[in-house]
């Protein structure tokens, strides 16, 4: 309800929307024994973070988060 009411910019929460990078990680290595749910969670944080960044979140945050998403991933998942 609130993506529709608000946009995906109004309505985004969460680690990414934060810039915690570190949540992010946690997230990842929890994710380690599921690759394909793995590189889901990347793929969908990549796009997150996309709007997190539209929706004002500082270049050193996102740099950050980014670089979570991205650490130790196989071309393969």
């Amino acid at each position: 309800e609130n993506a529709a009411a608000q946009g995906p910019e109004g309505a985004l929460t969460g680690p990414i929307e934060r810039g915690d990078a570190a949540t992010v990680a946690a997230h990842l290595s929890a994710l380690a024994s599921t690759p394909e749910v793995r590189a889901l969670y990347r793929e969908a944080g990549l796009y997150t973070l996309g709007i997190a960044r539209r929706k004002g979140l500082a270049a050193g945050p996102a740099q950050a988060v980014e670089r979570a998403l991205l650490a130790n991933c196989d071309v393969e998942e």
